[in-house]
């Protein structure tokens, strides 16, 4: 799979054939001439830390130093993510060095065709292959390079253990956790504010998985998607997010997993981090809305579904407009004057490929920096100030659907204005930026 890190890095990786019989090659019982490492392409240039070993040919040029560089910085995720974070190490690094190969150096060497790097099994020991223009950065500061070295080291993590997640629906779930993995190593702000283009779009599913190539508003959704993992990791801790991958099996889907290891159902855990993003309620709502308002790579912004007119009204959002399952769509009502609010929401019977509806609806009255939240269902009634946004998030999560089927609905808001009200609070900026970031679409 080939796909966007950062603003200019391509990943990628290579889940192993679910069908494979083949005994790891470190299990076989045939030692190689090397115990501690193996080339079996015969690289050119190497060098070796405690860890790893570099390998490169003699084609193109790469920046001076970068092999002692590159091996810092995979050692340093080795230290992170192993020896502090408690993940396992890969398989067949008890007796192996891991090999990181750059790629397009040599005739019969590892290949890469985009910017960036992916992450394979190799005779079942994991080995990474980077682009020899991701090197590059090697020139300047360290930020983004030990962005994308950490980010292809969990992956390595994520492969390179028994059990794994097969099912094409969990593809998304190694991409996000990957990025997720970098933003906790580096305590990289700017990480944590591209995931904003993820609020773009909410109305696509969660475990949406598209290729940069495909150059649609879905894609490197699966990136963004770090997001939901911080959401994971910020209610339930860090250790929740690694025992998902110590856990994992061919059998259950990531989500599954999440709901199944928590007291709370899934359903509660996303309608709350739909809620919470939506509104901008959370730690991270600022840095968010910063990458949030840089755009999306492709289509434009959606964050906010409708703006309901001053007087109320009525809607049926159509076509693409429309949540998939386990996503959401936000509606938003400016509140001028002081008055009583009715919204009345009637979901479609069944999605458009024919599964049955389900549907949560919570209203947020944001009122100075402060989100009063009021789930209901069918009807509610508010009582609101001049200056309060009220939000009407509408998320849709039936236990089952099929890919990208779409969950249709509608909505009524009559206004009943206090006369003489008066009274005026000051807006959240997090929501008028996405009002900017509404219109321009």
């Amino acid at each position: 799979m080939e796909s966007l890190l950062g603003a200019a890095m391509l990943c990628g990786f290579h889940p192993p054939d679910p069908g494979r019989s083949a005994e790891p090659l470190w299990r076989m019982g045939t030692p190689l001439e090397n115990l501690e490492e193996r080339d079996p392409i015969g690289t050119p240039n190497s060098l070796a830390s405690e860890h790893f070993v570099v390998r490169w040919g003699d084609d193109g040029e790469l920046p001076e130093g970068f092999d002692q560089l590159l091996l810092d910085d995979l050692e340093a995720s080795w230290a992170y993510q192993i020896d502090t974070a408690g993940w396992e190490r890969p398989v067949g690094t008890d007796v192996y060095k891991m090999n990181v190969y750059v790629g397009n150096t040599f005739e019969g060497g590892r290949t890469i065709s985009f910017s960036g790097g992916y992450t394979w099994l190799q005779d079942g020991v994991p080995e990474i292959v980077l682009s020899p223009d991701s090197l590059q950065t090697y020139r300047g500061s360290g930020r983004a390079r030990i962005r994308l070295v950490s980010h292809e080291f969990n992956h390595a993590l994520q492969i390179g253990r028994p059990g794994l997640y097969e099912d094409q629906d969990a593809a998304f779930y190694y991409e996000a956790t990957a990025n997720w993995m970098a933003a906790q190593q580096t305590e990289d702000v700017e990480e944590f504010a591209e995931w904003g283009a993820f609020l773009l779009h909410p109305r696509f599913a969660i475990d949406t998985f598209e290729d940069f190539s495909a150059q649609s508003p879905r894609a490197g959704r699966q990136y963004q998607a770090a997001m939901f993992v911080q959401h994971v990791s910020d209610h339930y801790g860090v250790d929740l997010v690694r025992q998902s991958w110590d856990e994992a099996t061919g059998s259950v889907l990531p989500l599954d997993w999440i709901d199944q290891a928590t007291e709370e159902p899934f359903r509660d855990i996303f309608v709350d981090f739909a809620v919470t993003h939506a509104t901008g309620d959370h730690i991270h709502a600022s840095a968010y809305a910063s990458g949030a308002s840089q755009g999306a790579f492709f289509g434009g912004a959606e964050a906010i579904t409708a703006w309901i007119p001053e007087e109320g009204g009525t809607g049926t959002p159509g076509g693409t407009e429309i949540p998939e399952r386990y996503a959401w769509n936000h509606l938003v009502y400016d509140a001028l004057e002081g008055g009583t609010l009715r919204f009345g929401f009637v979901a479609a019977e069944r999605g458009s490929q024919g599964t049955p509806s389900d549907f949560e609806t919570v209203a947020v009255i944001e009122r100075a920096g402060e989100f009063e939240r009021v789930p209901f269902q069918g009807e509610v009634e508010l009582e609101v100030q001049g200056g309060d946004f009220v939000h009407f998030v509408v998320v849709s999560v039936p236990p089952t659907a099929d890919y990208r089927e779409r969950f249709g609905y509608s909505w009524s808001l009559g206004v009943e204005p206090v006369a003489g009200c008066g009274c005026t609070t000051s807006g959240n900026p997090f929501t008028r930026a996405f009002r900017w970031l509404a219109r321009r679409s």
